[in-house]
């Protein structure tokens, strides 16, 4: 796949890969990074990710959603309440959200608990995908508007 690399005035976007498979969460984050577009971050424990997302500003969150004792809903929701809430910087718009990937070894989109479910229930990827076909959903998924 050929894709122009970023422009100077455009930084890389910041992504944040969680699977309780370090060799899915291995695979996506190289992937991405050799993509040239974006600093990944992946770990292999949601209560990480979270401490991460706390800590870091990140554009877009990519999470199993079979994981044990959390799951990727729970992690999802926990993020986004703390970036409404309490935002890394400054108050946040709808579009400096982060944008969120669910991925799962489900053949259908798993169903949801109640909450922010417009923000994700679209952005689904089931396992096992192509490295092009998750590129082609992280960059939909960059240029969506909320």
């Amino acid at each position: 796949m050929n894709l122009p690399p970023p422009s100077p005035a455009s930084p890389k976007k910041r992504i944040l890969v969680v699977d309780d498979d370090c060799a899915t969460a291995t695979t996506v984050a190289t992937a991405l990074q050799f993509l040239g577009q974006y600093e990944v971050d992946a770990v292999t424990d949601p209560h990480e990710a979270n401490t991460l997302a706390a800590e870091r500003n990140y554009d877009l969150l990519i999470a199993d959603f079979n994981m044990p004792d959390m799951n990727g809903d729970q992690l999802f929701r926990d993020i986004l309440c703390r970036y409404v809430e309490n935002p890394p910087t400054k108050a946040l718009t709808a579009d400096e959200r982060p944008r969120l990937l669910m991925i799962s070894g489900e053949p259908n989109c798993p169903k949801f608990e109640s909450g922010p479910e417009k923000f994700f229930i679209n952005n689904f990827l089931p396992k096992p995908f192509t490295i092009s076909a998750l590129a082609a959903k992280v960059e939909k998924i960059m240029a969506e508007k909320f």
